[in-house]
């Protein structure tokens, strides 16, 4: 029989006596609470059980600034439990789901006197940090439609390629997808038609992807990664 613990690779790396910090039941969130924030004041871990939550700032300026998306088998909050500083980004729950709660002193503790927790944790930032990077450089160098396609591609990989297709369950809408890139609902609604069926008044249609409900079909994930890579540009 499975548990929903299984999904934390985290474990792996605890001794019996330390994995007695996951014996409380789950902290069972709503849609749209927010989980931490630089107004919150702890600096507690959070280990994601079920549920998708998303990591972003948003300054007085009403400008959001998103920094990732966070799902089942993820962490989020460790900076604060491990430097003492404050809370970097607010990070808001986009389904219902299931936390696992851990507090900052126990988190850091653990960190301190295992060599295989530091060590998971180390990698763990050194491939956020890559992602940021990504993200920073996308930003950059691609205008809103190559954003859009390399979004889409990261999607697919992460969901699963078979046979150069992919599934995408529950699709981001338009809106945080927008969030997401740095652009509007409106320019994001034109890319994804464009990269749809062909439709009246729209007859070059690439048919790359297909909405299915709220689900999104990649029909051809390599033929959108030669977009991204031919279209390289500063916007």
């Amino acid at each position: 029989m499975t548990s929903p613990f299984d999904s934390l690779e985290f474990l792996a790396h605890l001794t019996p006596d330390q994995r007695k910090l996951w014996e409380a039941p789950p902290m069972v969130v709503a849609r749209k609470q927010v989980v931490v924030s630089p107004d919150l004041p702890n600096n507690d871990v959070f280990f994601v059980l079920k549920g998708t939550f998303e990591a972003k700032t948003e300054p007085e300026s009403g400008k959001i600034v998103f920094y990732r998306a966070i799902g089942p088998g993820d962490l989020f909050g460790e900076l604060a439990a491990i430097d003492g500083g404050p809370r970097s980004a607010t990070v808001t729950a986009q389904t219902d789901g299931q936390l696992v709660r851990i507090a900052g002193a126990d988190f850091k503790a653990l960190a301190e006197k295992s060599g295989p927790v530091a060590m998971w944790l180390i990698k763990r930032q050194i491939k956020m940090i890559r992602a940021l990077t990504d993200r920073l450089f996308e930003q950059v160098a691609y205008d809103v439609s190559t954003r859009v396609r390399a979004e889409i591609v990261r999607l697919a990989e992460a969901a699963g390629i078979e046979n150069n297709q992919a599934d995408i369950k529950n699709m981001p809408t338009h809106e945080v997808l927008a969030v997401r890139l740095g652009t509007t609902r409106e320019a994001v609604t034109r890319e994804f038609s464009h990269l749809g069926p062909p439709k009246a008044g729209q007859p070059h249609a690439l048919h790359l992807i297909e909405k299915r409900g709220r689900d999104l079909r990649v029909w051809n994930v390599e033929g959108l990664r030669r977009l991204v890579r031919d279209r390289t540009t500063v916007p």
